[in-house]
């Protein structure tokens, strides 16, 4: 409920959505952090004490950035699996970006891969200093910088942090919210999340 002017409660906008979770005055469980595990042996027992839990994206990745290709959502979806276990009581979420497309998440790296979904990712601009293809001959049309982790398989495309082109419509837009955020793959849709 929100107070108006004269302290009257009235009922919040229907827009405005509000934490599934009940919410609670203890504050270790008013807390939030943001954390990076840099083993999957390490103990996750010290989540317990947070209200909730984020992981960031490079969780793990001494270990996803050695896989052939590389699937840093897939690692994130399986820390949050043993944080959930670990912290039954806290909220666990994982990192999502809605400008930067990592071609270290698999599900990303499959559309862009795809040229079905080219009008999703920014292209190169005329003049663009930034290579379009990689030492291993990887190339793509659509703009990336170089990834903060060179040197890893991206697959069919070259490693490298590609940008949302929000201008083309809807349908990016129905994708990043049902699938990339709230997805049932590696999103809050997963049961672990």
């Amino acid at each position: 409920m929100l107070a108006d002017k004269l302290g009257r409660a009235r009922p919040l906008p229907d827009h405005l959505l509000m934490p599934p979770f009940a919410h609670t005055y203890n504050t270790s469980k008013s807390t939030i952090i943001q954390t990076c595990a840099s083993s999957p042996d390490q103990s996750l027992d010290y989540l317990r004490q947070w209200g909730i839990v984020s992981f960031d994206w490079s969780n793990l990745n001494s270990i996803w950035h050695r896989d052939h290709p590389m699937d840093s959502d897939v690692k994130l979806a399986d820390i949050a699996a043993r944080a959930a276990k670990a912290a039954p009581d806290t909220q666990i979420w994982v990192y999502r970006n809605l400008v930067i497309a990592y071609a270290e998440f698999v599900q990303i790296r499959e559309k862009l891969e795809d040229p079905a979904y080219s009008g999703w990712f920014l292209p190169f601009g005329n003049g663009s200093q930034m290579p379009q293809c990689d030492s291993e001959g990887h190339c793509s049309d659509r703009f990336h910088t170089p990834s903060q982790r060179p040197g890893g398989d991206c697959g069919k495309i070259p490693c490298g942090w590609y940008v949302f082109d929000h201008r083309n419509g809807s349908s990016l837009r129905r994708w990043l919210v049902e699938e990339l955020v709230l997805g049932s793959r590696y999103g809050f849709g997963n049961a672990s999340l």
